[in-house]
């Protein structure tokens, strides 16, 4: 609680350990882009609001980008809540902040992970393990029971998705993003996400009939 309350009266700085005990607490939804108006205002009740809100969801995000680096998520997330709140006053009017924070998350990630020099380019399948962006059946949401048979075959379609199909069906079906969204997300070309989308899933039907 000591924490939140730096967070909430103080003015000056919001640090890495105050965002670890601020996810832990109750909050109620808004509506973001009256979030975000507030947080440039400097409220902050908004601020701890839409952390607790997109912390889950990022840090889910992130394990689908890379593998065993728990640290390095949290850290990515909680750097970049800091950031927004440090440059509260310069920042411009987002009308889809889930986009927003999902793309500058991911840029940051891919930047640390440059410095790290693990991977050059998230695509790049020579600087990547073919496995880093791994999908579960629970991740698609089949609203279906789902026999051992069935669940084995939806894994094995899986596996054959290249890690930018992945990653697209990830945002499309478990974020619930449409294909702008995507595409601001990724920088990947609008129609590009929508021929992958459509060949990602001519695969796992496939490969579930069989």
């Amino acid at each position: 609680m000591y924490f939140l309350l730096n967070i909430v009266y103080l003015p000056q700085q919001t640090t890495n350990k105050q965002l670890h005990y601020l996810k832990q607490l109750p909050y109620k939804y808004q509506n973001d882009e009256v979030l975000w108006l507030q947080l440039k205002q400097g409220n902050r009740t908004a601020f701890a609001q839409l952390f607790r809100k997109y912390y889950t969801s990022l840090y889910e995000y992130g394990t689908h980008l890379v593998n065993h680096k728990e640290e390095l998520l949290k850290d990515t997330i909680q750097d970049l809540f800091v950031e927004l709140w440090a440059k509260r006053e310069k920042l411009s009017d987002v009308h889809h902040v889930k986009t927003y924070l999902f793309k500058s998350f991911r840029r940051n990630l891919l930047r640390e992970l440059k410095k790290q020099r693990k991977v050059v380019l998230l695509f790049d399948h020579t600087n990547i393990q073919p496995d880093s962006f791994s999908l579960s059946t629970e991740d698609l949401m089949i609203a279906v029971e789902m026999n051992q048979e069935i669940q084995l075959k939806v894994s094995n379609a899986l596996k054959k998705l290249t890690i930018s199909q992945r990653e697209i069906i990830y945002l499309k079906f478990k974020d619930n993003l449409d294909y702008k969204e995507i595409e601001e997300i990724t920088l990947l070309k609008y129609q590009s996400i929508r021929n992958s989308v459509h060949r990602a899933l001519k695969i796992l039907r496939k490969t579930i009939k069989t």
